[in-house]
This record gives structure tokens, C-alpha cells and sequence, in this order.
């Protein structure tokens, strides 16, 4: 209802060609990617067409993350907030926002391999493309996905059409995170959606979600969901108070099959963040790493 609100209002303005930036967020297993293409289904039923963006393509290549000193850690760890490029998807966020022109550039020894320029094109010569990118009105931007296959990034995958689309759905686990790089995200956000899910019940649907992995057993997948996912969706979870609007999903509320505590629908219940006991408690979750790194 907030959406079509703001698009209602908008059309009063003919000239307007900036679409309404919206973040879905939410622990793994949440439920977020579902929930993105549903929103999207609905608006576009409404007559707003919209663009649904997974902040996944951001993710640090895995040539990039190898020269880390760290970097088996990192790799086992990859998903956390410090394995991303903030700055690569906040200079996206601003190019769709039609920002362009007071853009800073931003080039990263990341987004040099995600775009296959590393051994080809200098640092230097790259800031001067994105300088002269900078000044000019952008109608089609397209940007990257994560690529399950090789388990990487992949540049070019969605398309944002500035004739076309009206509001950009963009979902992921840390658009409202608050350090690590993620500071300038959420401001670049019209409306800010958490989606609030029981730990417990997420992190066991990863449990079962990540079995198709390849070359681990069940119970590596099972330690690593332990020792990162639970920590990541701690980290996510701190995050809720600087959403506008969270939703409360039934599906993965600790107890939905028990009786005593079930729906008759599949109803979702909506509450400012006003109304939200920020209050977290305080779990710790092993961190050492004793088995072998994980790309995942």
C-alpha cells in the first residue's frame, strides 16, 4: 500500500523519471527472494512494473578474496557483511536513482576481476570511463547476479530499464546494515521492509537448503550454518530498527505447526518499527574454524 501511495502521488508529476527504491531484508532462509518476485507479481498486476534486484551479485569474486592474508577464513565465512562490495552496490543504487551526475567513482580491485579488466585495464584509465559514465544520463544499467554454478558473481545479469521500470524491489541480507562498509545503503532507499523470522526455523531451512552443495556432508553443512549463518543472522537481525515497515512472516514462525499457534491463512502481520523491542539477546556462536574452507 505504501508502493502504490507513492506511485499514485508521482504520477501527478509527468516529468518524474526516478523510480521508488525499495529494500527487502531479512535473516537467511527468511524467505526474501520468494517474497521479492511476489511483491513484484502484485505491483505489476497494479499497472507498476518493477525490477527485482538481489544484492548477491555484490558478493567479492572468489580470485579477490584468495589474495586476503585471511583469506580461508574468509572464503568459509563468505556471505558475511566483510565478504561484500557496499561500495560497488551503493554506486549502482545511485545510478538507478539518476544520481549519476554527482557520482563519485568507485573502482575496486573487485569490481576490476568481476568485469574481466583486471590484466587488461588500468586502475587509472578505469576512473577516467567512470568519470566520463558520471556525467551522463543513464537509461539502461545493468548489474550483476551471483551465479550459483561457479559460485561467483556474474556482471550484466539484471537489467534496469528507466522507461520501463517504476520501482526497483531490491532484497538481501545487509541493505540496512550499519558497519563494514554498509553505512551509505539504506539512505539510498525510499521505503525500508524487514522481513522478522524466527532464527531457529531459518537457519534450520539452510541447513536443508545447502544439502545440494557438493563435495560436503551433511554435518559440514550443518557446522558451517552454525558457526556463519547463525552469526549473519544475528548481524541482520540487529539491523530491524532502521526499517520503515516490518512484516512479520508466518512462514517461518518457530511454531507455525503447532495448533495452539496456527493461522487460518497465510497472513502476514505488518507493524511499524516503532512498535519493535530492538532489545537482542545476547547469543554468542562459536567462531573457530576447524574444518576446511568452504566456498560457498
Amino acid at each position: 500500500q505504501e508502493i502504490i501511495k507513492h506511485e499514485q502521488e508521482k504520477k501527478d508529476d509527468s516529468s518524474s523519471i526516478f523510480p521508488f527504491m525499495v529494500a527487502l531484508v531479512g535473516i537467511p532462509g527468511s524467505g526474501k527472494s520468494v517474497s521479492s518476485f511476489l511483491l513484484a507479481s502484485l505491483l505489476e498486476k497494479e499497472g507498476y512494473p518493477c525490477m527485482v534486484c538481489p544484492h548477491d551479485g555484490y558478493h567479492y569474486p572468489l580470485e579477490y578474496l584468495r589474495t586476503f592474508p585471511d583469506h580461508e577464513d574468509v572464503i568459509y565465512r563468505r556471505g558475511a557483511p566483510d565478504t561484500f562490495d557496499p561500495r560497488a552496490l551503493v554506486r549502482d543504487l545511485d545510478r538507478i536513482r539518476g544520481h549519476a551526475r554527482a557520482l563519485v567513482p568507485v573502482t575496486t580491485e573487485a569490481t576490476m576481476i568481476l568485469n574481466g579488466q583486471h590484466h587488461h585495464q588500468s586502475h587509472h584509465s578505469l576512473l577516467q570511463q567512470q568519470q566520463q559514465q558520471a556525467g551522463e544520463d543513464e537509461v539502461i544499467i545493468k548489474l550483476p547476479a551471483f551465479d550459483h554454478a561457479t559460485a561467483d558473481p556474474e556482471p550484466d545479469t539484471h537489467i534496469f530499464d528507466r522507461n520501463t521500470h517504476k520501482i526497483v524491489l531490491c532484497e538481501g541480507l545487509y541493505l540496512l546494515h550499519n558497519d563494514h562498509g554498509w553505512e551509505d545503503v539504506a539512505s539510498r532507499f525510499d521505503l525500508k521492509i524487514f522481513m522478522n523470522s524466527d532464527i531457529d526455523a531459518c537457519i534450520e531451512r539452510v541447513k536443508i537448503r545447502n544439502q545440494c552443495i557438493p563435495g560436503y556432508t551433511p554435518e559440514e553443512i550443518a557446522i558451517r550454518c552454525e558457526k556463519v549463518d547463525r552469526i549473519n543472522s544475528l548481524t541482520v537481525a540487529d539491523s530491524m530498527g532502521r526499517a520503515d515497515i516490518v512484516v512479520d512472516s508466518m512462514a517461518t514462525q518457530k511454531k507455525m505447526n503447532d495448533p495452539e499457534h496456527s493461522h487460518d491463512d497465510n497472513s502476514t502481520v505488518v507493524y511499524s518499527t516503532h512498535d519493535v523491542d530492538n532489545k537482542q539477546e545476547d547469543e554468542t556462536v562459536g567462531t573457530s574454524n576447524d574444518e576446511k574452507p568452504e566456498e560457498f
